[in-house]
């Protein structure tokens, strides 16, 4: 019996990674979801700043419909990832559009080893998926 105990624990803690890299990736696209959906509800840009060093993001409002200035108000602080995932985004924030549209970017979700499990896309369009 411990003979298969060990033999399962790598698969087990394989598994439990995905599942938490997984859920960092859905919370990510649920904050881009919500930034984008405040931006068309209250006509105000708003951006998802990412510091990948300390593994977390966070939305912010601008002051303006368009070319905002004023990066001031927290809507929601950051956002810490679990220990051992990391992200790794190709920009340092990605803007939401009070048309629906962004500045597009991507965003890896990475393992302990900084092996990329998942991968959140959001296009030009405003269309944010997972790949």
């Amino acid at each position: 019996m411990s003979v298969l105990c060990i033999l399962m624990t790598p698969t087990f803690m394989n598994l439990r990674e995905s599942i938490v890299c997984r859920e960092a990736a859905r919370l990510i696209v649920s904050t881009l979801r919500v930034a984008r959906a405040r931006a068309i509800a209250t006509n105000a840009e708003h951006k998802v700043e990412f510091e990948s060093a300390n593994r977390r993001y966070r939305i912010l409002q601008g002051d303006r419909a368009h070319d905002s200035v004023d990066w001031d108000t927290v809507i929601q602080d950051w956002a810490l990832l679990p220990a051992g995932i990391n992200l790794h985004a190709n920009v340092l924030a990605i803007h939401l559009n009070t048309n629906g549209t962004a500045n597009g970017g991507t965003v890896n979700i990475q393992n302990s080893e900084r092996a990329t499990k998942y991968r959140v896309v959001v296009a030009p369009t405003g269309r944010i998926r997972v790949k």
